[in-house]
């Protein structure tokens, strides 16, 4: 019989865009810059990478969805 582990309270994915958002508190200075960062790349017609690095648990993947769901609203 297998079985089924409980989903982790910090997966972010279990949130709506909505909720998320509402507790995304960290990271918002880089967050910013980020942003800033991408509305550059229209204007110099060029994009460089971007490298985020940190060890596990920091909130990389948290901090990229925040960028998505920005760009999202952004582009609506």
């Amino acid at each position: 019989m297998t079985m089924m582990r409980a989903p982790s309270i910090n997966n972010q994915t279990l949130l709506s865009d909505d909720d998320f958002v509402a507790q995304f508190v960290a990271r918002g200075e880089v967050l910013a810059k980020l942003n800033r960062f991408l509305r550059t790349i229209p204007e110099q017609g060029l994009a460089e990478h971007q490298v985020l690095i940190g060890p596990r648990g920091m909130g990389k993947t948290s901090l990229l969805r925040r960028v998505q769901i920005l760009i999202r609203a952004e582009l609506a």
